[in-house]
């Protein structure tokens, strides 16, 4: 027990150790490891911690002679998101603008979740759909004029992901914004 006791507090003062940090003292490196251990353990459930944008149809180039004006509305994206228990999950998503100013949103996550819900927000509209069975969604009246928004995913069991920053597409008869 106290080899591994030794080992824990080299191996917590090996990562304190910088240029400019002083090395603390062993009686205040075996307080913060006394209570370290009284802390309540983490919450279960999946929460992302870093989330990829693989692909976005607003940055892609137009093949050349095709005009990109009929598509401008339209924003294709798709996310790869790592969680702190090395899982990944994608998610793709197509973004509409209707016609009176609101987006469309039509989703997927990959593995699909069980009883689970995603949220929409833009500005402090917030519009939620529940998932289906295949982690399908559909999200209507998202109100546009925002450059971005910020989509959710959350499950009954505590797991969530939040994607911050998520393009939307042009309105209509406006450019798509970069």
């Amino acid at each position: 027990m106290r080899r591994k006791k030794l080992a824990n507090e080299d191996y917590l003062i090996g990562g304190l150790k910088g240029r400019h940090l002083v090395e603390p003292s062993h009686r205040i490196l075996a307080e913060a490891i006394a209570l370290g251990g009284r802390l309540a353990p983490a919450r279960k459930g999946v929460i992302a911690w870093v989330s990829e944008l693989l692909f976005d149809s607003g940055l892609a180039l137009a093949t050349a002679g095709v005009r990109n004006g009929a598509s401008a509305s339209e924003r294709r994206l798709l996310y790869s998101c790592r969680t702190e228990t090395e899982g990944e999950a994608q998610i793709d998503l197509r973004l509409h603008a209707a016609a009176d100013g609101t987006v469309e949103m039509v989703g997927q996550i990959l593995p699909p979740w069980r009883d689970a819900h995603v949220e929409a927000k833009s500005g402090r509209a917030r519009r939620q759909a529940a998932l289906g069975a295949n982690g399908d969604f559909a999200v209507t009246g998202i109100p546009g004029g925002r450059d971005t928004m910020v989509l959710a995913i959350r499950a009954k069991d505590g797991s969530s992901l939040v994607l911050d920053r998520v393009p939307m597409p042009a309105r209509k008869g406006r450019p798509a914004p970069r």
